[in-house]
Parts: structure tokens; sequence; C-alpha cells
């Protein structure tokens, strides 16, 4: 069975309870995060075929020129920051939460209460990769549905899960 909140107890004795996001609401972030990612990819090779960077004869050596090279080298760079850096990036500056987390409201938190460290992320992100080979994909979705607390290999690595921010109302 499906576990629905965890509680957390800080070194002062206050206990938080967390509702955990589950598999569902994980999607609907990753997939808002790869229309992000997208986008800032197709922006940029828009940019780079409007500065001439793309012609027919491109692809050979003998008529590409610097510009071309180091547009083309600066593209597949992007690329390869944005696969391994995007969520890295802003789960360590936003407090574990990547912009399609923070939309629908998620964000990642240690599972013992500990302070979110970088480590973690890094960890965590790393297997990302691991769920993205064409058979873990089903792997990684067995894991997540299986897991009490919906967590994916990253998370059980990492130890982290992912849970609904706390909204407070101080009126």
């Amino acid at each position: 069975m499906k576990q629905e909140t965890i509680f957390i107890e800080s070194p002062e004795k206050i206990r938080f309870r967390y509702k955990i996001a589950h598999t569902g609401t994980r999607i609907g972030a990753y997939l808002l995060d790869m229309v992000i990612q997208t986008g800032i990819i197709f922006l940029l090779v828009m940019l780079y075929l409007a500065a001439g960077g793309a012609k027919e004869s491109f692809f050979s050596p003998e008529v590409a020129n610097d510009f071309q090279v180091l547009a083309l080298a600066f593209l597949f760079l992007v690329y390869f920051l944005m696969q391994w850096g995007y969520f890295t990036f802003f789960e360590i500056f936003r407090n574990g939460q990547s912009p399609g987390k923070r939309a629908m409201r998620i964000n990642v938190i240690k599972s013992n209460g500990e302070p979110l460290d970088a480590a973690s992320i890094v960890i965590r992100n790393l297997l990302r990769a691991v769920d993205s080979f064409p058979v873990m994909n089903l792997v990684g979705g067995l894991i997540s549905l299986m897991d009490k607390k919906s967590r994916r290999l990253g998370d059980l690595i990492a130890g982290t899960v992912v849970v609904h921010e706390i909204r407070f109302d101080l009126k």
C-alpha cells in the first residue's frame, strides 16, 4: 500500500508532515521541464540557423567555416548541459525545485529530514541517465510504482523523496 504522508522530526522535536508526490504529479512536472528544455534548445537552433549556421554543404569539411563549427559545438555543449545539468542546477539553487516541480508545487527533500545537500542532488540526477535507458524506463517506472513513497532509483540511492510543498496560512 502506498504511503500518503511522511513525518520528519527536527532536532528541536518539531514534527513536519509532508504529503508524498505520487508518480502522476512527478510525471507532470517532468513533462513541463522537458517542454522548457526543448524550447531553449529550439530557440538556440533557430538562432543558429538564422545566423547562417547551416548550409547545404555544411557537412562537407572543405566548406564549413569556423563559425559553423563553433556554433554547432556550442549547440552540442548546451544540449549536453541541458541533459545533465538542468535538474541538478535548479534543485541545488532552488531548494529542490526545478521549474516543473515549482509549477506542480512539489520539491525534493532528504528522507531523514536533514537539509538537502548538493551531493544528494547530484547522485539522484546522475541516476536519471539510468532511468532514461530504453529498458530501464520500465524498470524505473516499476520501482516508482512498487516503492511505498513513489521514489525512483535516484531517490532511493540518494536518500531523497519528492513531496508536496508545505503551505502556511499566516492570517
